[in-house]
């Protein structure tokens, strides 16, 4: 390569920079128009003003014009006539090019006056970077689009009543992306995936909500089309039991059998006060409270108060804290049923987790009175459940009240652990129904 050939080299990549600029220009604002009547149609179609797809169609017409740009034809020649029409060379360099391949003193002659003039000039400086009407147009394009988009979202632009509906929807989008992200994070991994495809949708629902773009019907349309989605999930995952009812109407039956199950152990506890009576010895302390907290659940109806169930849920942590010997709340059941049948399925898990830890160390000191409570208890939940969405919850628990009857508190405790595991699609089936309410 020669020297004048190096010379131009720099000059053509000078001016490819250039071309690739104003070729990206000219097709970005042709994008920034597009993407700004997108923004007018939103009107209509809400989806339309997604930020991510305006943003998409400015980018890539940037990108397109750029590989346009880089793929324009540029030759030597080429570069050589705009270089030499910006120095006014006339046509020495074009010249200079077009007679390169010959080999006489005539044309080196003429090659080595045309990289004289131009070896010692800065391409830069021969083609200076300037604000073009390329520019010019892009950067007003591209400020229509923003005056489309954000101008009507202002509230001086807004009447009164539509201040009030964009508050209201950027406070149900909130919490619709909350719930949504909750959903994906505590969401088993068995029903991961079918759940996983409405999640992002609420999420993405929750997103056009907090730009408040729709009108209150649309948003309307959106949150029932949302509900639906779920509603199908929800019988999806019903449909896993062959369930004949939920397990919230199950739950809620319990309450007419609970004082019946208290009344059968408060005989049993009776019956074990009057024997240590009977042997002349005073009847235990635990037993008086216990026969104290077994009338007050025979007397209670109807559905409990959330203090009255915070107050359940201390006495059974209370009572099944190891060092608490090896008795078993009266209301184990009763709580179970309630915090079930609220959806607060993270504190029955819990619960579950300590009665099973409980049995496992403590099992083997359980009285015969206790561990008969303890089954009739496990056994009721475990009707309440049987045919409902729990069915298998329901199995269970009716396995874990079998090995109690069979004197081996250990394996219940196995299974008890295995029930906690079936409740992860009654949490699943919770939690798309607080979704479905967002």
């Amino acid at each position: 390569m020669t020297d004048f050939e190096r010379d131009l080299l720099r000059f053509r990549k000078r001016i490819r920079l250039l071309l690739v600029e104003r070729h990206a220009l000219i097709l970005g604002a042709v994008a920034a128009a597009v993407a700004a009547v997108l923004t007018a149609l939103s009107k209509w179609w809400y989806t339309l003003s997604d930020p991510f797809l305006l943003w998409s169609v400015v980018i890539f017409g940037l990108t397109g014009g750029a590989v346009w740009g880089m793929l324009k034809r540029l030759t030597d020649f080429s570069a050589a006539r705009a270089t030499e029409q910006r120095l006014d060379l006339k046509e020495r360099l074009s010249s200079a090019v077009s007679l390169l391949d010959r080999d006489d003193k005539m044309v080196l002659a003429l090659v080595e006056d045309a990289s004289g003039h131009i070896e010692r000039l800065e391409p830069k400086e021969v083609f200076p970077h300037r604000f073009t009407r390329e520019m010019a147009v892009f950067f007003g394009t591209l400020a229509a689009l923003f005056a489309l988009y954000y101008i009507p979202t202002l509230p001086a632009m807004q009447s009164e009543a539509r201040r009030g509906e964009v508050k209201e929807m950027k406070k149900a989008g909130v919490e619709l992306r909350k719930l949504s992200k909750e959903t994906l994070k505590t969401v088993s991994p068995a029903n991961k995936e079918l759940v996983k495809r409405v999640a992002l949708n609420a999420d993405k629902l929750g997103k056009d909500l907090e730009r408040a773009r729709m009108s209150k019907k649309q948003a309307m349309h959106a949150v029932k089309s949302l509900e639906k989605e779920i509603k199908d999930l929800q019988d999806k995952l019903a449909a896993r039991n062959q369930a004949s009812k939920s397990a919230k109407q199950g739950l809620e039956e319990m309450k007419d059998t609970a004082p019946g199950l208290a009344r059968k152990m408060l005989e049993r506890v009776e019956e074990e006060t009057k024997n240590q009576s009977t042997n002349g010895g005073k009847p235990d302390k635990k037993l008086e409270d216990l026969q104290k907290r077994l009338k007050d659940m025979q007397s209670a109806s109807g559905n409990l108060s959330k203090e009255q169930i915070d107050k359940m849920e201390k006495q059974v942590k209370d009572s099944l804290k190891t060092g608490n010997g090896a008795q078993v709340p009266p209301e184990f059941a009763s709580l179970m049923s309630e915090l079930m049948k609220n959806g607060d399925y993270k504190r029955a898990s819990e619960l579950m987790s300590e009665l099973s830890k409980k049995l496992g160390q403590d099992g083997g000191k359980m009285s015969d009175m206790d561990r008969k409570n303890l089954e009739d208890q496990l056994k009721a939940l475990s009707e309440a459940l049987k045919n409902t969405d729990l069915n298998e919850l329901s199995k269970k628990l009716r396995e874990a009240a079998e090995q109690l009857s069979k004197m081996d508190p250990k394996e219940a405790a196995k299974k008890l652990a295995e029930a906690k595991k079936s409740m992860a699609n009654a949490k699943d089936l919770a939690q798309l129904g607080k979704l479905s309410g967002g």
